[in-house]
């Protein structure tokens, strides 16, 4: 476990992986990570004023990871202010439609995320055995791109030569997140906590 951040572990079924634990892990005063054993995916919790946001939903439909994290953040369904995805795969993004159904907030993504997140996934064979149910059809606004500001937290892109890599730079608290791609992919900036959906928290070299 990451020196300084406190956790809680919770092992608990759930549909996508039947024996999934969970770890609740406060990184900083103001951000907590919900982190998905099985899948080794991270959601985020950024207590911002006056409400929150959430980066990332994890792989459980019923969203109870995160329902979880937000009650040891104290952060109310009624004050998160913004969902982002930074990625359509089901591991970032299978609770996202239940988080959204309970709290009445849209969800945010790139536009080419949004088109996959219309279409019913299903899952793999490995993910069939283990009991997964495909998971269902949402429609998210496919509107965010670099230069945006959410929630206090800039919209940023990487410097992938393939293809431009969505992240999050919250400057106050010097937080990246950086979904799906490496840190490296972005320009440096002045960071404490290196965020990615894969894996777990780190402090920069």
């Amino acid at each position: 476990m990451m020196d300084g951040c406190r956790a809680e572990s919770f092992y608990t079924p759930d549909r996508m992986t039947m024996r999934s634990g969970f770890d609740i892990i406060q990184v900083d005063k103001r951000l907590w990570c919900i982190r998905y054993e099985a899948r080794r995916s991270c959601a985020y919790i950024l207590a911002t004023s006056p409400g929150a946001l959430v980066i990332d939903a994890g792989p459980d439909p019923t969203a109870l990871g995160m329902m979880m994290g937000l009650q040891r953040a104290r952060v109310g369904l009624s004050s998160i202010r913004t969902l982002v995805l930074t990625h359509s795969h089901p591991d970032q993004s299978g609770g996202a439609r239940a988080l959204s159904a309970r709290s009445g907030i849209s969800v945010h993504c790139t536009a080419e995320h949004a088109r996959t997140l219309a279409v019913v996934a299903e899952p793999t064979w490995r993910e069939r055995l283990r009991g997964a149910s495909p998971l269902e059809s949402f429609d998210a606004e496919g509107t965010l791109a670099a230069g945006q500001r959410l929630s206090g937290v800039d919209v940023v892109e990487g410097r992938a030569e393939a293809r431009r890599p969505i992240g999050l730079y919250a400057a106050d608290d010097e937080l990246l997140f950086t979904g799906r791609d490496s840190y490296a992919a972005f320009e440096p900036r002045s960071t404490r906590w290196i965020l990615p959906a894969i894996g777990q928290p780190f402090a920069p070299e």
